[in-house]
């Protein structure tokens, strides 16, 4: 009987610090990845076992604020055309990369469930 919070890989138990080494990888990887990439990966992760759902939809419940100021202050400091043309809008530019950079973020929480 493994103990609660027991990493397996390939039916073996990984030791903690080759967790958070696997985890460390699978953070950097997601920095170079794109939309497709980001949900086939967090799709994977959390078809593993249906304890890392739950997981990671509480993880994803505490990171709300996270996830919300992140979107906020992306999609208004960056750079960029206007949507509608209005001048308190948020940026085209700015929206798509406060997109990808959540995506990101919840990626990293499927990673880290």
């Amino acid at each position: 009987m493994a103990p609660q919070g027991a990493v397996f890989f390939w039916g073996r138990r990984l030791h903690p610090s080759s967790a958070l080494i696997a985890w460390l990888l699978a953070v950097v990887g997601v920095q170079y990845a794109g939309y497709a990439t980001l949900g086939l990966l967090t799709l994977c992760v959390l078809a593993t076992s249906t304890t890392v759902s739950g997981v990671w939809l509480k993880y994803v419940g505490r990171a709300r604020w996270l996830l919300l100021t992140l979107w906020l202050i992306l999609s208004y400091n960056t750079a960029g055309e206007a949507i509608h043309d209005f001048s308190w809008a948020p940026t085209y530019q700015g929206v798509a990369e406060a997109n990808v950079q959540a995506a990101r973020l919840l990626s990293i929480l499927a990673c880290l469930a």
